[in-house]
């Protein structure tokens, strides 16, 4: 309560929420880049290593050797469109990311209940959440009544989490302490009060969102290598 200066019973002051928001920024996942599937196929053939293949499909067309043309190409296209596969379904997982995102939230302001969209919420809100509910930011429970939260986006858990206000240190794990709620996952039961730890990018649906948008801008050491093949 003094970190985050609110109160149990009344929440924030809604004089506080402009500085909060200028502090902490909109509570949503930063935007994803809109690559078309055509741009992303393209993308495949741009590497040394294919650029090489393609030359010496070239070459062999040229001496008439033609079961060698057509097997690099059939390597060259194979590889292609297994590749754009892995990176289609990635940037499908990124917009199915943001579309967990909860778009209200039931949110406790000078004393009174209100709902608010989502993207306001800042730290140190106090959340109700219900059943059906999804969380909208990551916050520490304060209050509980049966509360179980399916969290199977983030852990992959097919059975609702019973949520409790004790903290334990069994865990050094994040993602599965039982007094936290975490931003997208959903109320199947009962009910509870957080107040609001995280949001946006700082979430951990955020770090998972961020790990994946920098996917294509970091080599793997297996792709590095081939790069330095290819070019040698």
């Amino acid at each position: 309560m003094e970190l985050y200066g609110t109160d149990l019973k009344t929440g924030l002051s809604n004089r506080e929420i402009p500085l909060k928001k200028r502090l902490f920024g909109k509570n949503q996942l930063e935007e994803i880049r809109n690559i078309s599937p055509i741009s992303i196929f393209i993308n495949q053939f741009k590497d040394v290593i294919t650029l090489v293949l393609i030359g010496a499909t070239v070459i062999s067309f040229c001496l008439g050797e033609m079961a060698d043309a057509i097997a690099i190409t059939a390597i060259v296209i194979l590889n292609g469109m297994m590749s754009f596969i892995q990176e289609y379904r990635t940037e499908r997982s990124l917009k199915a990311l943001h579309e967990l995102a909860a778009p209200t939230a039931k949110v406790l302001r000078d004393g009174k209940i209100s709902v608010i969209a989502a993207a306001d919420v800042v730290p140190g809100d106090i959340i109700l959440l219900e059943s059906g509910d999804r969380v909208p930011a990551d916050g520490e429970l304060i209050e509980t009544q049966g509360l179980k939260i399916d969290e199977s986006i983030l852990t992959g858990e097919s059975v609702p989490v019973e949520k409790t206000i004790e903290q334990k240190d069994d865990t050094h794990i994040r993602i599965h302490q039982k007094n936290i709620a975490f931003m997208g996952t959903l109320v199947v039961l009962g009910r509870g009060k957080i107040i609001v730890t995280k949001t946006g990018m700082d979430t951990e649906m955020g770090k998972i969102a961020g790990m994946m948008g920098k996917i294509e801008e970091e080599q793997t050491p297996l792709q590095k290598r081939l790069d330095l093949l290819g070019k040698q």
